[in-house]
């Protein structure tokens, strides 16, 4: 079976076919939908959408994939699917694209804090045994820029560097990103505490366009793959699986 999976977040759309290792992916620009229709494959015996987009772009890819694919299935998240048990006590309430990381990561069997860097910052502690303890919810270090930014010309929403060990800055841009950046390190890390008083061999995991920024301060995180949403997808539509014995996240 042919099978198409993607991942609308909330700034751009990443697909693959299910028996692919080729990411795509393609920003909710100007252009949007006249770009994804000459993207995506012509014909698909079946697509499977995990979507937290405004609804106007759910429509355009709902719209696109139907005129190549027999059937799409969109996932939903769940109270409890395989391994995995979510701690919300309304599954709509936890987005599916946290649901869909966590089904993938709960197949490791490990005791994980897993981080998402995005357009928020989301924290879930995952044990192994397939109990999600809750999550954490803050705006990430460019949604932080980008609000001060909007409230003064003078506090620029990118440029600046910092590093743990001169956390002091002697300019505004290095002042905010010190600041903002500091404020998510600070958050995960007093996460990860957290997690290890209760699991103290918890991992700390991290994905999201902005997980690279933040990774050189944190030398204890591992890297999620990229596709990871798309990953737990598959799982969600019960399509054969990478192994993940031996699998670790790395650098």
């Amino acid at each position: 079976m042919n099978a198409l999976l993607l991942d609308a977040g909330n700034t751009r759309l990443k697909w693959r076919l299910a028996d692919a290792t080729q990411l795509h992916s393609l920003a909710y620009d100007e252009g949007f939908e006249s770009v994804l229709r000459s993207a995506l494959p012509s014909s698909v015996d079946v697509a499977y959408l995990a979507c937290v987009a405004p609804p106007r772009i759910r429509d355009i890819v709902q719209r696109v994939v139907l005129e190549r694919a027999v059937r799409l299935s969109e996932a939903r998240t769940m109270a409890q699917l395989d391994r995995l048990q979510i701690a919300y006590m309304q599954p709509a309430h936890l987005g599916v694209d946290r649901f869909l990381v966590l089904l993938e990561c709960a197949a490791l069997q490990r005791d994980v804090l897993i981080v998402s860097v995005g357009t928020a910052l989301t924290v879930d502690f995952l044990r192994a045994d397939g109990h999600h303890r809750g999550g954490r919810i803050a705006p990430s270090p460019t949604q932080m820029r980008a609000h001060l930014a909007s409230l003064s010309a003078a506090l620029p929403a990118s440029g600046g560097a910092w590093s743990p060990d001169q956390p002091f800055a002697t300019d505004t841009d290095h002042a905010l990103a010190s600041g903002c950046e500091g404020m998510a390190i600070a958050l995960i890390t007093a996460s990860l505490e957290a997690a290890r008083r209760e699991a103290p061999e918890t991992e700390l995991w991290i994905h999201g366009g902005g997980a690279q920024t933040l990774l050189p301060m944190l030398p204890q995180a591992c890297m999620l793959p990229s596709d990871v949403v798309l990953r737990g997808l598959a799982r969600w539509a019960g399509l054969p699986c990478s192994d993940v014995t031996g699998y670790t996240p790395g650098r």
